[in-house]
């Protein structure tokens, strides 16, 4: 047994050990009495414990996620923020892999980065944890765990960067949305169309941009104040967006100016036919703050292959049959094909 001795405020421990002094007949008539110190011992044991008392608190109530993984690749140790970010307590997936703890989907989504730090080399990644309807974007660092050389296991450290993501997303969509319409601005759509511009298409699947603006805008301003001016714009984009495939992308540019890049165009045919449809829905009477008013619009459109690598080639294009159909009496449309490298233009008054 364990025997501990108080001097002041110091104290010893011993192990103590009682043996029986037997006489012949079996009989005890004594004991032998043996301590040893183990004051030292006793002390570093209790170090080491208030040691591991201590990791474990904060291992457990940091919002990080904590883990060990052995050289089967198997949990040895694992926080209890396991318990509220995956659902399962540390005791229920020691001894388990990664794929067998969260399922194949969480795993896959790590997997090649794990792999690195099996290899010897610190990894991280991005990945997502779902639990139900909420959606977790986090953060995880792969440390492997080294002896004599060879990887014999891998710490795991994860944080949660949701919020930050949310809020970088949250600015990359203030800077590319245009704040009256909440349209696509023109940074979005330049580099929307530098994208179409550096893909090769698909064989006799096409690119067209459109230029179109309100006609008479400024005397809407005028006449009615910016007020109602700025109705006007938010309702056209409204009508731009329905008249067009929802791939489509329709974006301000700047004041009264509008673009709309198709994508996958069999031809002039489906451009003609979307500027149609652009032209009869604005039409249709706008309706704001109890005024009627009558608004159409002057759209140019360039159809491109990819045989056309460069967008400012596209952008004037459309620009330059946006200028013919204004010159032609404005309400209309005309188009322009630059298929093939060669160049033609036709307009056709509504």
């Amino acid at each position: 047994f364990e025997y501990i001795t108080r001097n002041g405020n110091r104290e010893k421990y011993y192990q103590c050990c009682f043996v029986p002094q037997r006489m012949s007949s079996g009989k005890s008539d004594g004991f032998f009495a043996m301590a040893y110190d183990i004051t030292a011992r006793r002390l570093s044991e209790m170090r080491q414990a208030e040691s591991e008392e201590r990791l474990r608190t904060i291992t457990d109530n940091i919002p990080v996620l904590i883990a060990q993984l052995d050289q089967e690749q198997r949990y040895s140790f694992a926080n209890e923020i396991h318990s509220s970010w995956l659902g399962k307590k540390p005791q229920e997936i020691l001894g388990l892999t990664m794929e067998e703890a969260f399922g194949n989907q969480y795993y896959l989504q790590q997997k090649e980065t794990i792999e690195q730090a099996w290899m010897g080399c610190a990894s991280q990644c991005e990945h997502e944890i779902v639990r139900g309807k909420h959606t977790r974007i986090v953060h995880s660092i792969f440390l492997p765990q080294k002896r004599n050389g060879s990887v014999v296991g891998v710490y795991v450290l994860t944080t949660d960067a949701t919020t930050s993501r949310m809020h970088e997303r949250s600015l990359h969509a203030m800077a590319h949305t245009d704040s009256l319409t909440s349209l696509p601005n023109r940074r979005h759509f330049e580099n929307a169309l530098s994208a179409v511009a550096e893909r090769a298409s698909e064989p006799e699947s096409y690119a067209a941009l459109l230029y179109l603006d309100v006609d008479y805008f400024k005397q809407i301003n005028d006449r009615y104040g910016h007020a109602v001016g700025d109705a006007v714009l938010v309702e056209f984009a409204s009508r731009l967006k329905a008249a067009v495939r929802g791939s489509d992308l329709v974006a301000r540019l700047a004041g009264d100016e509008f673009t709309v890049l198709l994508h996958d165009v069999r031809g002039l045919f489906d451009v003609e036919l979307v500027a149609e449809k652009i032209l009869a829905s604005v039409r249709e009477p706008f309706i704001v703050e109890g005024k009627v008013l009558n608004v159409t619009t002057t759209l140019g459109a360039a159809l491109s292959d990819c045989a056309v690598a460069d967008s400012r080639t596209l952008i004037e294009a459309a620009d330059a049959a946006l200028y013919r159909a204004k010159k032609a009496g404005r309400n209309t449309y005309s188009t322009s094909s630059l298929i093939g490298a060669s160049v033609g233009a036709r307009f056709k008054k509504a």
